[in-house]
């Protein structure tokens, strides 16, 4: 039987996990003061580590060392800047879905946008900012999103969750900077 774990954060302050199929609950990291505004987490799809959604980026979490750490995203200030890892800017991100090992989906609510950090490039985008899309660096069609805040995909559609809707939107092209089709 396969037994899989569920991490949820407590308390803005802790990461814990369940592993389903029994009820142990176990600490998994704690008091550490990155966490204060930990707002959503999600497990990476092949590695053994956990991404943290906080008010200004996104963290990464090792179980095994305990350790925390901003990977993506300014630490300083928020905004909405798009580029290289350490100057991204986001305002209160909060839904997190990997469409592949590298590309992770970040609904950021106070920028009104979907943005997309590639973890191969080391870079982030937005795909949907303000009222059009942007695909391989031109506007697309209408993807006006009020206050996102949950991300996830089922096949080739990806649905955005928020401020009373949910939106469908189908993803087929590239972004200008990536080789492969991003549903690949």
């Amino acid at each position: 039987m396969l037994r899989r774990v569920l991490y949820f954060t407590q308390q803005n302050r802790m990461v814990r996990a369940i592993r389903l199929g029994g009820m142990d609950v176990t600490t998994v990291v704690e008091d550490n003061p990155i966490l204060y505004s930990l707002k959503s987490i999600i497990a990476h799809p092949t590695d053994k580590v956990l991404f943290g959604a906080t008010n200004l980026g996104i963290v990464k979490i090792d179980p095994n060392t305990k350790m925390v750490m901003q990977v993506v995203g300014s630490s300083s200030h928020s905004g909405g800047k798009d580029g290289p890892f350490h100057i991204a800017e986001f305002s209160k991100p909060i839904g997190l879905h990997f469409l592949t090992n590298d590309l992770l989906v970040i609904a950021d609510d106070l920028n009104d946008r979907l943005r997309v950090a590639d973890f191969r490039t080391k870079s982030v985008w937005s795909i949907c900012n303000g009222n059009k899309a942007k695909v391989d660096g031109t506007n697309g069609a209408d993807c006006s999103l009020k206050e996102p805040r949950s991300v996830t995909s089922i096949g080739s559609s990806l649905y955005v969750g928020g401020w009373s809707s949910i939106r469908q939107m189908e993803i087929t092209t590239t972004h200008s900077q990536h080789n492969a089709d991003i549903w690949g």
